[in-house]
């Protein structure tokens, strides 16, 4: 074998490895943003071969934004018949609602059932009870309470 010929696939095989750590190198010294997308063509020297390929990189931004959580029902100030209800409610954020927690009074917080649209049931135990609601980001951030009073008939 003459040492001075080389195997078009290994010169391939040796390109495409070149080609994947520039790849990685690009992708290191890239701009944080949404979103970039790169396109990599890769061919050999003289033309034999040629491999193409696109690659997705999410370089989203760090989460630094508090959710928003919102109680829908009850009304403030609103009466109410009976000891036990199900409170409804809203939240959002930037990224994504992990959790809301719901408690009435100074009572022990319980996880509401959904993120986005959620609800949990209550109980009442005096003649006028406060709803605190609170939502939790997937990076963990808290939204600030929101708080609806009611009178219990």
């Amino acid at each position: 074998m003459n040492p001075m010929k080389t195997n078009p696939y290994i010169s391939l095989l040796m390109l495409l490895g070149i080609s994947v750590l520039l790849l990685l190198i690009i992708i290191a010294i890239l701009p944080k943003g949404p979103e970039t997308d790169l396109q990599q063509a890769i061919s050999d020297q003289v033309g034999m071969a040629s491999v193409s390929g696109k690659v997705v990189v999410d370089m989203a931004s760090p989460n630094d934004e508090s959710p928003f959580v919102s109680i829908t029902i009850p009304h403030d100030n609103s009466i109410v018949s009976g000891t036990h209800l199900i409170v409804r409610g809203t939240a959002s954020d930037n990224v994504g609602v992990s959790r809301v927690m719901v408690r009435v009074n100074q009572g022990e917080w319980q996880v509401a059932d959904g993120t986005t649209d959620w609800s949990a049931p209550v109980i009442f135990y005096a003649d006028s009870d406060t709803i605190r609601a609170q939502a939790f980001d997937t990076s963990g951030h808290a939204s600030p309470l929101d708080a609806v009073t009611v009178t219990v008939q």
